[in-house]
């Protein structure tokens, strides 16, 4: 056999036909380029294996899945908080020092709506 031909695609049987472990074998035997004569244990072994490491790369994915969702409830909660303390400090202003109101929407704006509002007027500004 020709150097060429060893490595050459062969034909192989449609997937309906074969079972897991003849795929496996199949595989194996391009790989090495000889016959294997591998036992049902050590064919089961290694899809055991590869059972294990498709689990444990599962496992990765969830773990990190279940990070990124923990953070995103960090962040909500933090947002909330946030939230609910300005709604609670603009309420007690309001109705306690009500000339103080208007002083406190400019610092809110001034905070939270800065950067934006100046980048809204940035971009309106040079299309004129």
């Amino acid at each position: 056999m020709s150097e060429a031909n060893q490595f050459s695609p062969e034909k192989i049987p449609s997937s309906s036909t074969i079972t897991k472990e003849e795929k496996l074998t199949l595989l194996f035997e391009k790989i090495v380029g000889s016959d294997l004569n591998l036992s049902e244990d050590q064919i089961n072994s290694i899809i055991d294996e590869r059972k294990q490491v498709h689990k444990y790369i599962h496992d990765e994915r969830m773990q990190k899945h279940e990070r990124f969702k923990m953070l995103t409830k960090e962040r909500k909660l933090y947002f909330l908080v946030t939230i609910g303390f300005i709604l609670i400090l603009g309420s007690f202003i309001l109705f306690r020092a009500p000339e103080l109101f208007e002083k406190f929407l400019m610092i809110g704006v001034g905070i939270f709506g800065g950067l934006g509002i100046k980048e809204l007027f940035k971009s309106k500004m040079s299309d004129l």
